[in-house]
């Protein structure tokens, strides 16, 4: 796992990180692994994350890129949609707001990351966020609905109570 994600899940007294990122059954925002890669690669690559979390599910996904590889090597339309079902399945893993998947930019980093067009039609729409400007106390009163309250200036989310439910330190 990359230092980046790494950095995210580590606690200062906690030896090896991804026990605490096991513990949590979430994963963390960062980024899991890195470079332009073929999509054989990266469902490789993207299912050994998943294995931490549901064992079963990358199994049953392994199972079907393990029998294509003999076959279908150059099928790149198939790995591309296994790629996109792992990503899928990773993605329930993530904290609210977030996905699995490539970064924006040249879209070679993969990993857990907030979804920021996501929160911005919430906020417009009302529904679950309330935009609150950083430089402001956060409301000790919420309307109805509200569960999380986004920082949008530092991409922080915060629960009604105001715990960190996840930073973007990218």
């Amino acid at each position: 796992m990359p230092n980046k994600a790494r950095k995210l899940i580590e606690n200062e007294d906690d030896d090896d990180p991804k026990e605490e990122m096991l513990s949590a059954r979430r994963l963390n925002l960062g980024e899991y692994f890195h470079e332009q890669r073929f999509e054989a690669v990266l469902v490789h690559d993207a299912l050994e994350v998943l294995e931490q979390f549901d064992e079963a599910g990358a199994t049953r996904l392994r199972e079907q890129v393990d029998g294509l590889e003999d076959e279908f090597a150059d099928d790149t339309e198939t790995l591309v949609n296994l790629l996109d079902q792992v990503f899928s399945a990773l993605s329930k893993f993530c904290p609210p707001y977030t996905f699995f998947g490539r970064s924006e930019g040249d879209g070679s980093s993969y990993g857990c990351w907030p979804d920021i067009e996501r929160l911005r039609e919430d906020v417009k729409y009302g529904d679950h966020v309330l935009f609150v400007d950083p430089d402001r106390l956060l409301p000790t009163e919420f309307p109805e609905g509200i569960k999380y309250v986004w920082r949008g200036e530092y991409d922080e989310l915060l629960d009604r109570t105001g715990r960190n439910v996840w930073v973007d330190y990218n």
